[in-house]
């Protein structure tokens, strides 16, 4: 995001939309079905429905939308809220920091 030269607020914010979303679809779809591979399948399929939706490349997502797996069952719930957060705080910063740069 740095060194991007016109990283712009549009992007910021579709970045962060695309997360939001990864994050969501992730965490719902770990909650309501059992079965990982199903999970993992659905999701990939997902994320990149989202990506060529959003017209942007982003790896993250697919990342972002596989955190369930990891993360203790009492948190899963709050990824979506958390991942919010912290994409609005993350791009805001930058774009605030290539803006006084």
């Amino acid at each position: 995001m740095l060194q991007k030269a016109n990283y712009s607020e549009t992007i910021a914010l579709k970045q962060g939309i695309e997360l939001t979303i990864s994050s969501t679809t992730g965490t719902l779809l770990f909650l309501s079905i059992d079965s990982l591979i199903v999970i993992t399948i659905v999701d990939m399929f997902l994320m990149l429905l989202l990506q060529k939706m959003m017209k942007i490349r982003m790896p993250a997502i697919y990342a972002f939308s596989l955190f369930p797996f990891i993360l203790p069952k009492e948190i899963v719930k709050f990824l979506p809220f958390g991942t919010s957060v912290t994409c609005l705080f993350m791009f805001v910063m930058v774009t605030l920091y290539k803006q006084y740069d």
